[in-house]
């Protein structure tokens, strides 16, 4: 015997209510696009991204539209993109570095109760990927290998879409004893140092969610030597020794005043204090 309808649904409703028919049968499940990621591609300065085909995983499910969200954390900003079903990437080009969070949205429809051609609308999204986007190192830092006490100048390359560079300053043997001189946006600066041995390096950062986020160091190369150099003098009156003269690695001058005699009769001579 064929039941009516209104008899076939009052009993799928029973049974439902009796357990014997789980509710996740008589909805089926539409889940959200399967496979998605995302990755910068440096080269491009783009966001690359990619999913599984939508359309052919649910083959009893009318796939409506995908709806890419991209938000910038950094600037809490956001984007929305309409995406064709059957497509299966994107790209995204990257117009400031910081941390990014994606995710794609599937919105289908399919038919719950066939009888009454009844279409019920699903939307689910895929779990996000977070992307954070450091800047590239600078390529160059400028340092003179030789100078003499005063001022010395510095400096760097641009970096893309960077925020602002660090600088440190390291005058010891120590490598991990660095100083810091400078945080802010611009590619020179000017200190004035002493005699001795210097090491400089830079970076480029950018703040995301309060934190920074900063390339690798950029250091200078060879160390730059601060050398006094003394003002004109007598040689005659003078012992000039040129080197390290007491073995701490930095470049001296040192001047050592002669002796003077006066002569006052024959081989007798007094010195000038």
């Amino acid at each position: 015997m064929k039941l009516g309808i209104g008899a076939r649904i009052c009993a799928l409703v029973g049974l439902i209510w009796l357990g014997l028919v789980p509710v996740v049968n008589a909805f089926p499940y539409v889940g959200p696009p399967q496979g998605f990621s995302a990755a910068y591609n440096t080269a491009q300065d783009t966001i690359e991204i990619s999913w599984a085909n939508y359309s052919s995983s649910y083959s009893d499910v009318d796939c409506l539209g995908l709806e890419l969200t991209v938000e910038n954390q950094t600037l809490i900003t956001q984007q929305f993109f309409s995406i064709d079903c059957t497509s299966t990437s994107f790209s995204y080009p990257v117009n400031l570095f910081g941390q990014y969070r994606l995710s794609l949205s599937a919105e289908a429809e399919y038919i719950l109760f066939p009888e009454f051609g009844e279409n019920v609308y699903h939307q689910e999204t895929s779990p996000p990927s977070i992307i954070t986007l450091s800047p590239a190192a600078p390529a160059l830092l400028s340092a003179p290998t030789e100078s003499t006490p005063g001022s010395l100048s510095l400096s760097w390359s641009s970096v893309h879409l960077a925020s602002y560079y660090d600088l440190q300053m390291n005058s010891t043997d120590n490598e991990n004893s660095w100083e810091p001189i400078l945080s802010a946006n611009q590619l020179n600066h000017s200190i004035n140092l002493i005699s001795g041995n210097y090491r400089f390096r830079v970076r480029a950062c950018i703040t995301v969610n309060a934190t920074p986020a900063c390339s690798a160091w950029t250091e200078s190369s060879p160390a730059t030597k601060i050398r006094f150099t003394p003002q004109s003098y007598n040689t005659n009156d003078f012992d000039t020794y040129i080197g390290d003269v007491n073995g701490d690695g930095i470049f001296d001058y040192l001047l050592v005043a002669k002796e003077k005699f006066v002569l006052i009769h024959g081989d007798i001579a007094i010195p000038i204090l």
